[in-house]
């Protein structure tokens, strides 16, 4: 039943049901303090939580200070994890899952999704390979981080070497009232232009808003005080002669708090 919870199959609003995400029991905690780390699957800023199961994820790391360490877990710990975080400013929490696989039985869930990513060149592509209408799958691997900010400390977020990674180039929990929040888009470390980065607001988490990353990977976000953030970003692509699916693709989301 544990492992049920983490296949994820074509359903209604498929788009909207597939983000994933970390999520802190406390967000700016005293340095020397212990969190606990969610792993959640859902949509809207709602979703199950999901146990560690090391054989699901590739990396599980935390960067405090000049260090990255694994986060250590016990099978079926839910929380999945638990840190304590010694160092004072910004911690990176990290999390790669191994590839999973996703069948959209409809065309019309398959186009919704590409819609709702901002994945229409997918379309023809798709079609140009002569691949069906029906059936159509996917393998993906999820690209999560957060952002603690511990005592009063500074820091900054960092590249930690995921396939797509979502990099807030200001700090979330030190930037002034009103400013934007400059983020960036890697994909294996270059920055990806022309994608779309979804905003969800706790705030308001039906209504996510949409941006498109400029030719240096670049998004300028709002994100008032007071809130926690999910973003999101997805990069579809075809899948190596050996991987049995029509793509791959890589979701990356980035989970971080502003302070009121």
């Amino acid at each position: 039943m544990v492992l049920a919870a983490f296949t994820h199959t074509a359903a209604p609003h498929q788009a909207d049901a597939h983000e994933f995400w970390l999520e802190a029991s406390d967000y700016a905690p005293q340095t020397d303090a212990t969190i606990a780390i969610t792993l959640r699957n859902g949509q809207f800023f709602k979703g199950n939580s999901l146990p560690f199961i090391s054989d699901l994820f590739t990396r599980f790391v935390i960067k405090d200070g000049k260090d990255l360490r694994k986060v250590e877990g016990v099978l079926g710990d839910d929380p999945a994890a638990r840190v304590k975080l010694s160092m004072p400013g910004m911690a990176v929490i990290a999390y790669q899952s191994k590839a999973e696989k996703l069948t959209f039985e409809t065309w019309e869930k398959f186009t919704n999704y590409l819609s709702d990513e901002g994945l229409e060149n997918i379309l023809p592509r798709h079609l140009a390979r002569g691949l069906g209408k029906t059936g159509t799958k996917e393998t993906y691997i999820r690209c999560a981080k957060m952002l603690v900010s511990a005592g009063r400390g500074g820091g900054h977020d960092s590249a930690v070497g995921l396939p797509l990674e979502l990099i807030a180039e200001r700090n979330p929990y030190s930037l002034p009232a009103g400013a934007a929040l400059p983020v960036r888009l890697l994909l294996r470390g270059k920055p990806l232009a022309g994608s779309t980065v979804k905003v969800f607001d706790s705030r308001r988490p039906n209504e996510p808003r949409r941006y498109v990353t400029d030719r240096e990977g670049r998004v300028r976000i709002a994100a008032a005080a007071g809130g926690n953030f999910l973003l999101s970003a997805v990069y579809m692509f075809e899948p190596a002669p050996d991987i049995k699916a029509d793509w791959s693709s890589f979701w990356a989301s980035l989970t971080f708090a502003r302070p009121d």
